[in-house]
């Protein structure tokens, strides 16, 4: 005879079914996937590095999250007289600091008076006094260019570009700043007129212009562009002079190159001859450069570049012939359209990629692929004659008829 359960036994199994239904129903936490992070208040900027909150849901927020894989944290924190606000900001950064290995809090704005913040600020550091692993930044240290207090420099939201700046200026070398923001440099050569500057103008500023103007010595141009993996990288490019082949300072503007553009022009074959002498000058001048990127290191990656190839028609320097130098050298090899655009900011962006050693899917690729509009003419016809014999006195005599 089997024993019968007692009232204990079925309490017993009634409770552990109801938290196993309570665990199973319980919201699941958003696991966050990288080492370093920024959280702060509504910035409208989209990275999987960024996680905002709101101050009506600031209370128990990060519990929302899985902190396992997160080692720093970077807190933009508002300074407010408001003593609600500021119990609960103490209580999200003591949560958070429980979780990760270091916290930094960074005074980000202010909705007090200037007077108002050493007090707030005397308050934060008892308050936090017991979290070991978390740094207060002063509010009050002197930062930018003007060397304006810090919290009169407010964190302006919307722009990456804007957040990264900040950032520099608060917490130099930070892995934030690395994380957020990578710095790649790519030097341009090549002949005169062969479309350099309109390659890093097109790059740049999406424009092109028809009116040529030599470069004397160089001219610099950046831009910020985005990677997988949220990767930002600011992108700086040096656009050097022709006539700077034979110049003392060439080495100077090649020192330190990530990635060298040997660019010349489709339709003049003597600045494809030239680009020979380019090479070697480029190889003698970066032999020893190295790029660190993503702590490995990889050496100066060299781009054969033909442009003008909206001038088709007129071209002169054969495919083979390009493909042939590019292939003996060791070269990536490309074709850009500087007026129309065509293939430049997706050969600057995959060369990026390659020294990063970020890898770019196809889809990534083709979604950078240009769309060159143009006027479709249709074939004229060839014009009919009809020879029209006279009906009249001169059958000698015979006219064209031309309809």
């Amino acid at each position: 005879m089997q024993d019968s359960v007692t009232g204990d036994q079925w309490r017993s199994a009634a409770h552990s079914l109801k938290e196993e239904v309570k665990e199973k129903n319980k919201p699941k936490k958003t696991a966050i996937r990288e080492k370093v992070v920024v959280i702060g208040p509504k910035m409208g900027i989209r990275s999987r590095a960024i996680f905002e909150f709101r101050a009506a849901t600031i209370e128990n927020w990060s519990e929302k999250f899985d902190w396992t894989s997160v080692e720093d944290v970077v807190v933009l924190a508002e300074w407010t007289k408001t003593a609600s606000n500021n119990e609960l900001m103490v209580k999200l950064v003591e949560a958070v600091a429980k979780e990760v290995t270091n916290v930094t809090v960074v005074p980000s704005r202010m909705t007090c008076t200037y007077d108002e913040v050493p007090a707030i600020t005397e308050y934060r550091i008892k308050a936090l006094k017991t979290a070991a692993n978390v740094v207060l930044v002063n509010p009050l240290m002197l930062v930018g260019e003007k060397k304006a207090p810090l919290i009169l420099s407010e964190c302006k939201g919307g722009s990456i570009d804007r957040l990264v700046e900040f950032l520099e200026w608060v917490l130099p070398g930070h892995k934030i700043v690395e994380r957020l923001s990578r710095d790649a440099e790519i030097v341009v050569v090549g002949d005169g007129a062969s479309g350099k500057t309109s390659i890093c103008q097109r790059f740049a500023k999406e424009s092109f212009e028809k009116t040529y103007h030599q470069t004397l010595g160089l001219d610099f141009f950046s831009r910020r562009i985005m990677l997988p993996q949220e990767l930002q990288v600011l992108v700086q490019v040096w656009d050097i002079g022709g006539q700077s082949i034979a110049g003392e300072m060439i080495d100077k503007y090649l020192t330190g190159a990530d990635v060298v553009f040997l660019v010349y022009d489709v339709t003049n074959s003597k600045s494809f001859e030239n680009a020979g002498d380019w090479l070697a000058v480029v190889k003698k001048n970066t032999k020893d450069n190295v790029s660190v990127s993503l702590e490995r290191v990889y050496p100066v990656k060299l781009v054969l570049m033909g442009n003008k190839t909206d001038l088709e028609e007129r071209r002169v320097v054969s495919v083979e012939s390009h493909k042939a130098f590019a292939t003996q050298n060791d070269l990536m090899s490309t074709y850009v359209s500087a007026k129309t655009g065509d293939t430049v900011f997706l050969t600057f962006r995959q060369a990026v990629a390659e020294v990063l050693n970020v890898g770019l899917s196809r889809a990534e690729v083709e979604a950078d692929i240009e769309i060159v509009k143009g006027t479709v003419i249709e074939p004229v016809k060839p014009t009919e004659v009809q020879h029209v014999r006279r009906s009249d006195q001169s059958k000698s005599t015979s006219v064209c008829s031309i309809s």
